[in-house]
């Protein structure tokens, strides 16, 4: 990106990519090739030690959109709704910004975490009739000479569109992507956009070419492993006791497709910017890129992403493209947080927040990050059924961490600590200090979710 005036109005984006591991993208100097796309922008400032306030989406986003940590703003359960505290889009709402949200996850349209936005939710049936009505009118408009070409391609066409069908995790992230670009067109000032990608949540199906990428797994191995998830999902109670038989083949097949689902998305994103330059709107926009949280892929004996704040989880990768400069584009190496995104893009984007513990890295570093979670009411109701709710692991898990090596666990309702400085009473002191200085927000209810709202999150394996 070139820079861009500072008295111009700064187009904001966000992106979030659902469950992305930081170690399995390519972004990172790994092996993993997940992401050819995004590790080939120069121009993106990289956070290398990123770490998520929490592990799923209804609390990492409430955070990020806050500056607030869970405990402080509140939307820690289904039922619970941000109490009065500004959203940033709430802000630039104030200051003529047009504020849209596009995805489909029913956390996202719960809790009011999305206040201030307008928020979008992609009529997937009519994306999939537009796409073919779109391929029957480019065949009427070629010439008849061509004939015997057309009636090729149309064949590989359809038969291509066969196979993105049987193989296609959902079709959402695409139909988001294009419902964005519809909005945008018709946007004639600032605009502050949220993208929420689902593709690499589980269970992982990416479309072709992207389900062979990472393995040339045959038809029938890709569909039972599909099930294989879906026991994973629903067996969630048995693995988090220790008492699910894991099965290593599945396990490398599972992870091969979720590699795909990442590649899958570093291509739509790709799409993305294309039509954002095309549009001439890419150079005036600060394009801020984050996994919510990692996951657990039966590595250490975990699946999926609750009751565990392990690296797996908690680190998460982070990019922001910024126009104005004020940012250095390359790789960082300080400590930063999701929920720091708040004051740090205010001030990018010079408006005013309210202070909260987060920090603008814009002019500050921190040295530790902290992680709270606390599991949803929804998962342990749907567990208990399967198992005893006293095997399981410490509903609330806090964490205080600077690097690998250096991170403490602790568990507050047993006053455990665990982790590699388990034992070191400053870093323990450094945690307990910093969670008896959080203030939280006035809480409110958030009623009833709507049908579609919970139907959602059933399909996620929430309900």
């Amino acid at each position: 990106m070139t820079g861009t005036s500072r008295s111009d109005p700064t187009n904001l984006l966000f992106i979030s990519v659902d469950s992305l591991r930081r170690d399995y993208s390519s972004l990172y100097g790994s092996d993993e090739t997940t992401m050819p796309f995004l590790a080939s922008q120069s121009d993106a400032t990289v956070f290398d030690r990123a770490i998520s306030p929490s592990i799923w989406t209804l609390q990492v986003h409430g955070s990020v959109f806050t500056g607030l940590y869970p405990p402080e703003h509140g939307v820690l359960n289904k039922g619970r709704a941000l109490g009065d505290h500004p959203t940033l889009a709430e802000i630039l709402s104030a200051k003529d910004y047009s504020a849209k949200s596009f995805g489909k996850n029913g956390w996202l349209e719960s809790g009011d975490i999305l206040r201030g936005f307008d928020h979008h939710r992609p009529d997937v049936s009519a994306h999939v009739s537009k796409q073919f009505e779109d391929a029957i009118d480019d065949l009427r408009d070629r010439d008849l000479s061509t004939l015997t070409k057309v009636l090729g391609d149309g064949f590989r066409a359809a038969s291509e569109k066969i196979k993105r069908q049987l193989f296609r995790h959902t079709p959402v992230a695409d139909a988001s992507v294009d419902l964005l670009l519809e909005h945008l067109d018709n946007e004639d000032g600032p605009f502050c956009y949220f993208l929420h990608t689902n593709d690499v949540h589980y269970v992982y199906n990416p479309v072709a070419p992207y389900h062979t990428m990472f393995g040339d797994h045959s038809f029938v191995e890709r569909y039972k492993n599909r099930s294989y998830q879906q026991q994973l999902v629903d067996g969630r109670g048995e693995i988090y006791t220790g008492q699910f038989e894991f099965d290593p083949t599945a396990n490398e097949v599972m992870r091969d497709l979720y590699r795909g689902c990442i590649r899958q998305t570093d291509a739509l994103l790709e799409r993305l910017f294309t039509e954002l330059q095309r549009r001439d709107v890419y150079e005036n926009t600060v394009i801020v890129l984050f996994g919510d949280h990692g996951e657990h892929l039966c590595d250490g004996g975990h699946f999926g992403h609750q009751l565990s704040v392990a690296d797996q989880l908690i680190r998460v990768p982070l990019l922001i493209w910024d126009p104005t400069n004020t940012l250095e584009a390359g790789h960082r190496s300080d400590v930063v947080q999701l929920n720091d995104l708040y004051p740090t893009l205010a001030s990018i984007v010079d408006v005013e927040v309210p202070e909260t513990r987060s920090v603008d890295v814009t002019n500050s570093t921190r040295e530790t990050a902290y992680v709270y979670y606390s599991c949803p009411d929804s998962l342990v109701e749907r567990i208990e059924a399967t198992v005893d709710r006293c095997d399981l692991p410490p509903l609330k898990q806090y964490a205080a961490w600077e690097n690998p090596d250096k991170k403490v666990v602790w568990y507050p309702d047993e006053e455990r600590f665990a982790g590699p400085c388990a034992e070191d009473e400053s870093m323990r002191e450094l945690l307990r200090t910093h969670e008896s200085s959080l203030v939280p927000i006035e809480r409110r209810t958030d009623g009833e979710m709507s049908d579609s709202v919970e139907q959602n999150l059933r399909e996620l394996g929430y309900l």
